[in-house]
């Protein structure tokens, strides 16, 4: 009798070492390594840059037993460096995804399965974005939507136009105008390949080709290709815009074309909902920017309303080698920078966040209020990026830069696309 009394006390006994072992993370000192894009520079002027180091600052501050090696790195940068260390099987603790490094990825066990550590239900995405094959591998840090254009509403009454333009084809008659006055008409940086297709390409094949089509070609069913003549089409109307553009457009710089726009070089930029920040924080340097900014939608070459474009762009996962205490201080970060309180700085901020909370328009300026306008009178609809596969989204970018340079016809553009589509 003794004996077994002697061994359960000793089996409650390791129930109570290992309940304290989970918890333990709280205690000991642990140091993670994470690589992500916000850099101090870019706090300066991006809100989901400022108010991510805020939620991160304050996890630091809560648990001050945690030490984050962070390594912050340029958007242009960061997901080439981490492709090259996921080659590698040297990925940081916490892993900062974008969709094409999660394509890259997601297959091969690289990632802790979140599943039952964060509710699908409070994301705007419904965690739909990092999850494959039934299993949740990261948490959206970012909710972006697209295809809005941000205006100099004195410049256009200047150039004729009490309401922006509806078409393309009237776009290209004020460009005349702008020209004329040693203005850009839509300013644009496309050095990470992506504005392009997010800001003009995407809209363009949802208006000519349609949903259905675009959906049949991130299927790969073989019921709609990139060689179709839709798409020729899309190309050939996207490359009649090229005068509207700065003429430096695929090396220069988004935050760069942001503050040209804020200077009054530039009559109008295609942008996301980010930018109302950016603007906002280049109101002292600008008088005025700030009120003389609206936003409308994305003209057509029909004239019909445009499609608003969304995306989670980026988000976080927890290495798959880690284990024990830091294992569990990781899913920790990781649920923290995924609640709300990211979300409620942005919606303060007067922009989205992956999680949904309540915003209060009276704390908004004119061009936030009309970015929501736009956004809930529009059909919303996924990036094409995101829902294709991360060899076509690659191929799409290097393609479109050469054929947007004219080294390369439409035709042979989708034949490149649809190479990688088909490898």
């Amino acid at each position: 009798m003794k004996r077994i009394f002697a061994l359960l006390t000793a089996l409650v006994v390791m129930i109570c070492l290992s309940s304290v072992a989970l918890a333990d993370w709280k205690d000991e000192n642990i140091t993670m390594t994470i690589i992500h894009e916000h850099t101090a520079e870019a706090a300066k002027t991006v809100a989901s840059s400022r108010n991510f180091l805020k939620v991160q600052d304050e996890f630091s501050a809560l648990y001050p037993n945690i030490t984050l090696d962070v390594t912050a790195l340029g958007s242009s940068e960061i997901f080439n460096k981490l492709t090259i260390l996921a080659a590698a099987n040297d990925l940081p603790d916490i892993v900062y995804l974008n969709t094409k490094v999660y394509g890259a990825i997601k297959d091969d066990n690289m990632l802790v399965d979140l599943t039952g550590y964060v509710d699908p239900a409070n994301y705007r995405d419904k965690l739909n974005t990092f999850s494959n094959n039934g299993k949740i591998n990261g948490v959206p840090t970012k909710y972006t939507t697209y295809d809005y254009v941000f205006y100099n509403a004195k410049l256009w009454k200047e150039a004729g136009y009490d309401e922006f333009p509806t078409t393309w084809e009237d776009m290209l008659k004020a460009n005349e105008y702008f020209e004329s006055k040693g203005i850009t008409t839509l300013i644009m940086g496309n050095k990470l390949g992506f504005f392009i297709t997010n800001g003009y390409l995407d809209a363009l094949m949802y208006e000519i080709c349609g949903e259905d089509w675009i959906n049949h070609l991130a299927a790969g069913d073989g019921q709609a290709n990139w060689t179709d003549d839709c798409f020729i089409q899309c190309l050939n109307e996207l490359q009649t815009l090229i005068p509207l553009f700065n003429k430096d457009f695929v090396t220069a710089d988004d935050q760069w074309a942001v503050a040209e726009y804020c200077k009054g070089d530039a009559a109008a930029t295609v942008s996301g909902s980010w930018v109302p920040g950016s603007i906002k924080s280049y109101e002292d340097d600008y008088p005025g920017i700030t009120d003389g900014t609206r936003v409308a939608a994305l003209p057509t070459v029909s004239g019909k309303p445009a499609v608003v474009n969304y995306a989670a762009p980026q988000g976080l996962g927890v290495n798959a080698n880690l284990t024990g205490s830091k294992l569990e201080a990781a899913i920790a970060f990781v649920q923290y920078m995924g609640s709300k309180k990211y979300s409620q700085y942005q919606a303060e901020d007067g922009e989205l966040g992956p999680v949904q909370v309540d915003v209060d328009p009276t704390n908004l300026v004119q061009m936030q209020v009309d970015l929501f306008d736009v956004m809930n009178s529009h059909e919303n609809k996924p990036i094409v990026g995101s829902i294709i596969s991360s060899a076509e989204s690659t191929a799409l970018s290097a393609s479109l830069n050469s054929f947007m340079a004219g080294v390369i016809t439409a035709k042979e553009c989708a034949v490149e696309v649809q190479a990688a589509a088909t490898r």
